[in-house]
């Protein structure tokens, strides 16, 4: 198990990836001076796709519920799956997390139905990682140079994030609520700052 990023321990909860360390992060910095006035700091580590994450998805519900004026939870999305050419410990394609999801769905009692790997998978982890960070610091807008996902879109839809997927050039495709970016005929370019504006 400890050599296979993409399956999580069911038993523990925990998923890693040993070869990689974690990046320290300025975001880190900032959500801890935010929270100070909470005595317990959790870091939750998770990603869309460890089936274990979503496993103990009450458990965490509960301890929110019942310690929430206590503690304070700060997530970091593991980003498990950069694609699907990253072959780990025999899963290469979306119906292997198929099967592992089902397993582990009977494990935890959790409904965790791995039909969505059969029916709509995911190309990556990063585009639902990414949704929930924009959604979780009210980010307005996500662009990206690839297409994404109808969950992605789902999710973005749901918390109000405008998603422009497909970005080259002056081309683009906009997914959901158009309404926040303006559209110009002619190419926008920054004005140069003169000497009074810098003083």
């Amino acid at each position: 198990m400890d050599n296979n990023p993409l399956l999580c321990n069911p038993d523990t909860g925990l998923c890693a990836i040993p070869e990689r360390g974690v990046p320290a992060s300025t975001e880190a910095a900032a959500t801890a001076s935010n929270s100070r006035e909470k005595p317990i700091q959790i870091t939750y580590f998770t990603d869309p796709i460890c089936s274990s994450c979503w496993g103990i998805e009450p458990q965490l519900r509960r301890l929110k519920l019942e310690y929430g004026a206590y503690l304070h939870i700060d997530y970091r999305m593991g980003g498990l799956l950069p694609d699907w050419s990253y072959n780990s410990g025999g899963i290469s394609k979306p119906s292997d997390v198929a099967g592992h999801w089902d397993e582990v769905s009977h494990h935890y009692d959790m409904p965790i139905d791995g039909d969505v790997w059969l029916e709509d998978p995911l190309p990556s982890s990063y585009p639902p990682s990414i949704a929930f960070k924009a959604a979780q610091m009210q980010v307005p807008v996500v662009i990206s140079r690839s297409g994404t996902t109808e969950m992605a879109v789902d999710v973005a839809q749901r918390y109000r994030v405008c998603t422009i997927g497909r970005a080259l050039n002056r081309r683009f495709l906009c997914y959901t609520h158009p309404w926040r970016i303006e559209f110009s005929a002619e190419p926008q370019t920054p004005a140069s700052p003169s000497l009074e504006s810098l003083r």
